[in-house]
């Protein structure tokens, strides 16, 4: 994944990996929707999600993504 991610596509990851904890995030089209953002970007963040660890798999018989790993994600932003 690049490293020079903005900070704007941080969030939105931030976002997506909460939903996938709570549960319930519905299919690709609802998920995204509901992370307010294009199927098609939706589905990059989800790609760069992966690449940093996360073993993310849509259940179809429980409606939700769901990590089959134990993927951590937090933001840290320290200014001295």
């Amino acid at each position: 994944m690049d490293a020079k991610l903005g900070l704007a596509t941080l969030y939105q990851l931030k976002d997506i990996h909460e939903q996938i904890v709570k549960g319930h995030t519905g299919g690709a089209k609802d998920f995204a929707k509901k992370v307010k953002m294009p199927v098609t970007t939706f589905r990059y963040r989800l790609e760069a999600l992966r690449s940093l660890g996360a073993e993310i798999e849509y259940d179809r018989i429980l409606n939700t993504y769901v990590y089959l790993n134990d993927f951590v994600f937090e933001i840290v932003i320290k200014h001295n």
